[in-house]
């Protein structure tokens, strides 16, 4: 996730290609923690629970929950009513990270952002870790953002999790301009067994 010539510890040697799954869900504005591996995780189980039943649904994504520790496959399957796996497209950035991404939306003002990502030789831990880097962030979406910053927080209600902030410049929509707008988002951590992350 970084470029050739930036010394970074993130940055993950070539090697074999194994398929990285990084699921995200926008949404609007508005235990047992631990450190491992430098990443602030609020749970930890030694397997994937069974899947949930509950499904992404179009006009009522505000009601929609993820359970915890799901699958990888647990959770695409609970997008498969709002989207086809026709709906990805190729994507390449210019430093060499590749994938699918796509964008759908639910209704009202939510979007359903999904992203399948190689990481070349790189852990989970590691590839987290440079997701949840604001400078890196920034540097990748340079021309829709101005400011990435994330901070560890806790509350009785939801454990320990990270937020992110984000303020996004100024963009043409037909013909006028949005103007610049932030969003904020949560994101929690619970790690599945000695590598797994969910």
């Amino acid at each position: 996730y970084t470029t050739p010539s930036t010394p970074n510890p993130l940055r993950c040697d070539m090697g074999p290609m194994p398929r990285l799954v990084l699921l995200l869900l926008a949404v609007p504005t508005s235990a047992e923690a631990t450190l491992l591996g430098g990443l602030w995780v609020d749970g930890h189980r030694r397997q994937y629970e069974k899947p949930t039943v509950e499904r992404l649904r179009h006009g009522d994504a505000e009601a929609f929950r993820f359970d915890r520790y799901q699958s990888p496959a647990a959770v695409k399957a609970a997008f498969d009513g709002c989207r086809s796996r026709r709906s990805f497209r190729t994507h390449e950035a210019s430093d060499g990270r590749r994938g699918l991404v796509s964008s759908t939306r639910l209704g009202g003002d939510w979007v359903l952002a999904e992203s399948e990502q190689l990481a070349p030789a790189c852990t989970a831990e590691e590839v987290l870790r440079a997701y949840l880097t604001g400078s890196l962030q920034k540097e990748w979406n340079a021309d829709k953002v101005s400011r990435v910053a994330f901070s560890r927080a806790a509350s009785p209600e939801r454990g320990r999790y990270y937020r992110q902030d984000i303020e996004l410049r100024s963009v043409r929509v037909i013909r006028s301009r949005t103007g610049p707008m932030s969003y904020s988002q949560t994101i929690s951590v619970d790690k599945v067994g000695g590598r797994h992350y969910c």
